[in-house]
C-alpha cells in the first residue's frame, strides 16, 4: 500500500514537468508568431490584439524583456499596419538575437526579407512575409533553423 501511494505521488508530482515539455513554443514565442501571422494576412487589428498579449506575457525583468514588452506595446497601440510592421522589424531582431530564451520544443525558422533587409521568426518552412503581406507574400528565404 505504501509503495502504491509513493508511486502515485511521484507520478502526480512529475505531471507538470511532462506537460511543460509538450508545449511547442514559449508563451512569448506563441504570441510573437500570432503577431507575425496577423501581419502576413494584413490584419492590423489582430496584430494589435496579439501584440497586447505578447506585451503582457513577458516575465523577464531584464533589459531585453523590457524592450520586447515595449515594442509589443507599440504595435498594440496602433492599427496602422505600416507602423506595426516598422516596429515588428525591431521586435524580430531582438527576438532573433535572443532566440534561445524564447523557443520551445519545436523548430523555428529564421527568415530574411532582402527587400526590407530584415529577419523574422516563423514556425513554418514556407515563406510568408510579414513585412509586405499579400503584396509580396513569398519574398524571402530561410537563413537558419533553430
Amino acid at each position: 500500500m505504501k509503495k502504491a501511494t509513493l508511486v502515485i505521488a511521484i507520478i502526480i508530482c512529475s505531471l507538470p514537468a511532462v506537460f511543460a515539455q509538450t508545449s511547442k513554443y514559449t508563451k512569448t514565442m506563441q504570441m510573437y508568431l500570432e503577431v507575425k501571422n496577423a501581419l502576413v494576412t494584413d490584419n492590423s487589428k489582430v496584430a494589435a490584439s496579439a501584440a497586447k498579449q505578447l506585451s503582457e506575457s513577458i516575465t523577464r525583468q531584464d533589459n531585453a524583456g523590457a524592450k520586447v514588452s515595449n515594442l509589443a506595446a507599440t504595435i498594440a497601440g496602433t492599427n496602422d499596419i505600416s507602423a506595426q510592421r516598422k516596429t515588428f522589424v525591431q521586435l524580430s531582431k531582438l527576438l532573433v538575437d535572443n532566440i534561445g530564451e524564447y523557443i520551445g520544443n519545436e523548430p523555428v525558422y529564421i527568415d530574411y526579407c532582402p527587400m526590407k533587409k530584415a529577419y523574422w521568426i516563423s514556425e513554418v518552412k514556407e515563406i510568408k512575409n510579414p513585412y509586405y503581406g499579400a503584396s509580396m507574400l513569398t519574398c524571402g528565404k530561410i537563413t537558419e533553423t533553430k
